[in-house]
């Protein structure tokens, strides 16, 4: 299956772009990635920045798979791992949500991954202190950024428990569409932006 998304190149670049322009981007982006993981139809682990591309053409790959055979993983594969892949080894669906809701919050937040500091660039020991939060279950802040909706579907990706948040990629796709959706439908017409009968 052939995947275009044309208009941005990365979450990166998309956290540069203004308004809701920016917002469609970095859901356009998810929701590729979660049609791409629900053909597969397996999961894949291996969701993060670095193992993304996107062609000139706007089509979009995901690349090699996660490996399984090891615990000797790099920074940028714990940096974007669900909790019951590094406690127990547990692959299924929902641990690839979870990464994509960090990608989705990484993508608001200007970069910035849950409890890293606001003031200033993350060292080492404040990216080890934010995993170890995270791995230990503490409840993510919300992505305030994201607006109130996708905020609260960033916030369900991102639960800890795996039967608390959207049980596949094609559910977050789901919720993420109609999130879209909506607004493409609350964007005002010239006349009602300006008070123009």
């Amino acid at each position: 299956m052939r995947i275009t998304w044309k208009n941005t190149h990365s979450i990166p670049h998309a956290a540069s772009v203004s308004g809701c322009r920016r917002s469609r981007a970095r859901t356009a982006l998810a929701e590729t990635i979660c049609r791409i993981l629900t053909e597969r139809g397996a999961y894949h682990g291996g969701i993060r920045p670095d193992n993304i591309s996107r062609a000139g053409d706007g089509t979009v790959g995901l690349g090699a798979p996660a490996r399984t055979d090891t615990k000797d993983w790099t920074t940028e594969e714990l940096e974007f791992m669900a909790p019951e892949v590094f406690w127990s080894g547990s692959l299924d669906a929902s641990a690839d949500v979870y990464s994509l809701g960090l990608l989705l919050y990484a993508g608001v937040m200007g970069g910035r991954l849950p409890f890293y500091p606001d003031d200033r660039a993350p060292q080492p020991e404040d990216m080890a202190a934010a995993l170890r939060r995270r791995m230990n279950g503490e409840a993510l802040p919300l992505a305030r950024k994201a607006g109130r909706d996708l905020a609260q579907i960033i916030a369900r990706a991102t639960q800890c428990r795996p039967a608390d948040r959207y049980a596949t990629p094609a559910e977050l796709c789901a919720a993420l569409e109609q999130y879209d959706a909506e607004q493409r439908r609350n964007v005002p017409t010239a006349q009602e932006m300006f008070n123009k009968p």
